[in-house]
């Protein structure tokens, strides 16, 4: 007697438990630029066909907007955050971490990205995990020594790149370290997403300084904002941040002189 196997047309995830959905900004402004992204509809990996996410009523909708760089999905108490997750789980736009067992069609489907999908087991484990990412957020913070230290510089940097208020004029560069420090771990402690900022800011240091110089250099008034446009030395460079840095990468020689002010 002849046997078929049933094509599978759809994953076979058992979506319970809790989700995390994280977008990795890659703006050189950070988190404070970050204006949402939207996940189009895609190509069942399966079958071929268009796969649309659909809400508690079946109706289809258009895609999804992801508006936050970390949110949580509770599946088991929300039928359209469970849709949602299904969903996610095949998109060729997301990664998958903590997934067992992905079937090979739904990996060769998936593209380099900045979204990562993020199963936990259970809703200790979830705030377990929570907890423990913000305390090595904060232990990193308050390293004085070693390669991963966070000089009083670097915690300008960071602020400035999450576009906090990154100066203490009020203390002595020893004093205001302490009190920069203190409002950041403070930041960090409020939420796992603000943890998640300063950890991107950390790893992209060099924008972080870009953004830090940039204000500085319009605080001091080095470069000036005239009609709409910022200019060096009379000439003009852009209109924000990113056109500025755009100028500044094509013309180096302008950074510099621009620099040599600012630190002088």
């Amino acid at each position: 007697m002849e046997t078929t196997t049933k094509k599978q047309t759809w994953h076979d995830f058992d979506i319970k438990g809790n989700y995390r959905l994280v977008y990795k900004v890659g703006n050189s402004q950070g988190p404070s630029a970050f204006g949402g992204y939207h996940l189009p509809v895609y190509a069942n990996p399966f079958t071929g066909q268009k796969t649309f996410l659909k809400n508690a009523d079946g109706k289809p909708m258009n895609g999804h907007m992801i508006d936050k760089i970390a949110t949580k999905l509770h599946p088991d108490n929300d039928v359209n955050q469970k849709y949602l997750v299904s969903w996610l789980i095949c998109h060729p736009e997301v990664n998958l971490e903590g997934f067992k067992d992905v079937p090979q069609k739904i990996l060769d489907k998936k593209k380099t990205s900045k979204i990562t999908l993020i199963c936990l087991d259970v809703n200790e484990l979830d705030k377990f995990q929570d907890e423990e990412y913000i305390d090595k957020t904060i232990g990193q913070l308050s390293l004085d020594f070693g390669t991963h230290s966070i000089s009083l510089i670097k915690l300008r940097y960071i602020m400035a790149y999450l576009d906090l208020a990154y100066r203490e004029p009020r203390y002595e560069e020893k004093g205001e370290k302490s009190a920069l420090r203190s409002k950041l771990k403070s930041y960090v402690r409020s939420s796992y997403e603000n943890a998640t900022n300063v950890n991107q800011a950390i790893e992209k240091i060099e924008d972080a300084q870009n953004v830090y110089e940039f204000k500085e250099l319009v605080r001091t008034k080095t470069i000036t904002l005239e009609n709409g446009v910022y200019k060096f030395n009379r000439a003009p460079l852009g209109t924000n941040f990113d056109g500025v840095n755009a100028f500044f990468e094509n013309h180096p020689e302008v950074r510099t002189e621009a620099l040599a002010k600012l630190y002088k």
